[in-house]
């Protein structure tokens, strides 16, 4: 569909003679998403679209259709973009170039529900998947991305979940929200929160705390004393991890002797972040009906290539809202319904942890 603006996009008349269906082959319901740009080498316009063969198996139809145009209102179907014969659905499709790669962007919906991208030397592909080829994770969702003063930032969803509850299903659409990515030497991208939108929350508070945490059998857990009565809405931990340390992480709105709360959990034996919380869910009255079978949000976890040393975790909250990002290159969304307020606090599990700094905000 199309429509027409001559006052600055403030009025649009509606080209109903431009509209056009799906092509030959593909189901009506799925022909949506488009995204238009200009292809220099062959001198046309190209439109990417979502959509869904109607032939195969149910859930693996999924394919990025193509349309070419000399005008922008006569469209040809071509070839599909991409037809990886293996999701229900890719929607939001992109692509852009920055430096020497291209980039192809897509949020599919079958096993995993989280935007992805996909990496290639040219339009022609092959694109191929780097290790770690989502943006988010679960929570983060239909992401589109711009440049913007040489920046690319990455606008999202996070999603809501249904009854307001942590255990309720993940809800369609939720609350925006903004990651901006950087470009590692090897073309792949990190993903993390703007500077600006960490400013925004408030005045920085910080702390020399050179604390250490040292439990080489089992759990030790701390509450961060220095900041109990403030409650910020912005923290990030500098920590060293020291030997062999197995899992670190924070502890958000705790109880005051850890027992009870949301966790951030840095997994150094297992190369990801994932975010959890206990109790996970109460199934009974007996002892062993606490869901203990449950490792953590299993659609809440990212990978990323972890080794002893220095380490930045930081949590934005508001609300149930929360962003974790962990040494400026994997950010993880998520929200927390259940329990609104509590303690801040810090864990080691089979380690040791140096505690050097904490900076604050809000």
């Amino acid at each position: 569909m199309h429509a027409i603006s001559t006052d600055n996009m403030h009025t649009w008349v509606k080209q109903y003679d431009w509209t056009f269906g799906s092509s030959a082959g593909y189901e009506p319901y799925d022909w949506r998403d488009p995204f238009v740009f200009y292809d220099n080498e062959m001198d046309v316009w190209r439109m990417l679209l979502a959509a869904r063969k109607k032939t195969g198996p149910d859930r693996r139809r999924g394919v990025t259709a193509q349309c070419i145009s000399h005008d922008l209102i006569n469209w040809e179907t071509i070839e599909p973009f991409w037809d990886p014969e293996r999701y229900i659905a890719m929607e939001c499709p992109e692509v852009f170039k920055w430096n020497d790669w291209w980039y192809f962007v897509y949020s599919e919906f079958s096993d995993r529900f989280t935007t992805q991208y996909r990496m290639a030397k040219s339009l022609n592909g092959p694109w191929i998947s780097p290790k770690n080829n989502s943006i988010d994770g679960r929570a983060f969702y239909a992401a589109k991305s711009l440049f913007l003063n040489g920046r690319r930032y990455f606008t999202g969803w996070i999603a809501t979940k249904e009854n307001e509850s942590d255990d309720g299903a993940w809800q369609w659409a939720g609350s925006m929200f903004t990651l901006e990515a950087a470009q590692n030497k090897d073309g792949t991208l990190s993903f993390f929160i703007p500077e600006e939108r960490i400013e925004s929350v408030g005045q920085k508070s910080n702390y020399l705390l050179n604390e250490r945490l040292i439990r080489a059998d089992g759990y030790l857990s701390t509450m961060i004393t220095q900041i109990e009565e403030k409650h910020p809405t912005y923290i990030k931990f500098t920590v060293n991890t020291k030997g062999e340390t197995k899992d670190w992480g924070v502890l958000l709105r705790s109880s005051r002797d850890g027992n009870e709360s949301y966790v951030v959990r840095v997994e150094m034996a297992n190369n990801r972040l994932v975010f959890d919380r206990w109790p996970r869910k109460k199934l009974g009255s007996e002892q062993w009906q606490v869901s203990g079978d449950i490792p953590y949000f299993i659609e809440l976890e990212r990978q990323v290539e972890l080794r002893q040393g220095t380490h930045s975790l930081e949590v934005l909250q508001k609300g149930s809202l929360g962003v974790a990002m962990l040494d400026n290159q994997v950010a993880m969304s998520f929200r927390m319904y259940d329990v609104a307020s509590g303690q801040n606090g810090i864990f080691v599990d089979d380690g040791e942890i140096e505690l050097v700094s904490l900076e604050t905000r809000g």
